[in-house]
């Protein structure tokens, strides 16, 4: 790690080791991306937290983790389910919601909460 006490440190060294410990991890998954040609790429997991990727055999595109599944089904589903979802009376109060609590810094860090509530939900 560099030289040590050089200057006052901005972050511990628990953090920057933390930090260090992520960034390799990215860099070990990055070996599994794959064009943009897979839509839903890094977004679809596993119940238990593992990510599918797209791949390629032949002419015919697939999701994988572990087994395959046929890329169209699975982008066809799921955008299909979030563009109905968008499209309901719910999603549009929330985001008339949200976007009422923009005006205030309260409300953006209330904005924030809610989607990260509804990215977990979506996963």
């Amino acid at each position: 790690m560099g030289n040590q006490d050089t200057h006052p440190a901005l972050i511990t060294r628990e953090e920057a080791e933390a930090l260090l410990r992520d960034i390799e991890a990215r860099r070990s998954r990055r070996r599994y991306e794959t064009p943009a040609h897979y839509v839903l790429t890094g977004l679809l997991h596993t119940p238990a937290g593992e990510s599918w990727y797209g791949c390629r055999d032949s002419d015919v595109r697939y999701y994988r983790h572990g087994r395959r599944v046929n890329s169209d089904t699975v982008e066809r589903a799921v955008l299909g389910k979030a563009a109905e979802d968008m499209k309901s009376d719910k999603f549009i109060k929330a985001l008339v919601h949200a976007a009422h609590q923009i005006e205030s810094p309260e409300g953006e860090i209330a904005e924030i909460a809610c989607a990260y509530a509804g990215i977990e939900a979506l996963e």
